[in-house]
């Protein structure tokens, strides 16, 4: 899965502490992301991060109050792997998650907590292809040479959105199908053998680029979708003119 993840990080740090009353009621300032130190978080078993943009958020301001508490919000275009089943292609629906955690600090010296904005809508995530139904957060303490490693994951439940396939493999499978049941019982009075032999190879012709089309937006997997199953099935009936 590749994903634009847009997070905003909140961190409190003892250094940037001060009292507003001796620099004229100043509360809160804005400096550079590569002026102060950030935490590093990092995405877990992630193929492939966009390594420009985060050259790009190093200029990008954020805000430190008096307290100490720094935050910013910012963006990552980052790919991660994704166990997946097509059984039910093109009506699948799949989990994805996408684990962050620290490689620079244990636990006992960074702690992080994760957590979904009440401000969050659901419906603005997602693509023409998939509809997201729910994001899960959750935290998790793995154990690396026996010092615990904190994980967080955020887990996106997807649901495909069926309508290419229904318009260009399902129905014209079943417009296929009827046509090689319907000239199998026609009556030799009415079509010869040549017209009945003609539609058997058009129909042969029309499931192999249904084939290809399936093969071509489905996942390699050891699993074979029902509806591939269905098309391969039902294509070589027309053999039957």
């Amino acid at each position: 899965m590749t994903a634009i993840f847009e997070y905003a990080m909140t961190w409190a740090d003892e250094r940037l502490i001060w009292d507003p009353q001796e620099f004229d009621s100043i509360d809160h300032i804005y400096v550079l992301r590569s002026n102060v130190w950030v935490p590093e978080i990092t995405p877990f078993d992630s193929l492939e991060q966009n390594y420009d943009q985060k050259k790009i958020s190093m200029q990008l301001l954020f805000q430190i109050n008096y307290n100490g508490f720094a935050s910013f919000y910012t963006s990552v275009v980052t790919s991660v792997v994704c166990r997946i089943d097509v059984t039910f292609f093109p009506f699948d629906q799949q989990n994805c998650s996408l684990k962050l955690l620290s490689y620079s600090f244990y636990n006992y010296e960074m702690g992080m907590q994760n957590a979904i904005s009440k401000d969050f809508q659901i419906s603005n995530v997602g693509s023409d292809e998939w509809e997201v139904t729910d994001v899960l957060s959750y935290s998790e303490l793995l154990f690396n040479s026996s010092e615990p490693v904190q994980i967080n994951e955020f887990t996106f439940l997807m649901k495909r959105n069926p309508s290419y396939y229904i318009a260009l493999i399902i129905t014209p499978s079943f417009v296929l199908t009827f046509l090689c049941i319907a000239g199998l019982f026609t009556s030799p009075l009415v079509v010869d053998d040549l017209e009945k032999f003609c539609m058997g190879l058009t129909t042969i012709m029309s499931t192999a680029v249904m084939i290809g089309i399936v093969a071509e937006n489905i996942p390699k997997t050891k699993v074979l979708p029902k509806l591939t199953k269905a098309i391969l099935i039902g294509g070589p009936s027309a053999h039957v003119f």
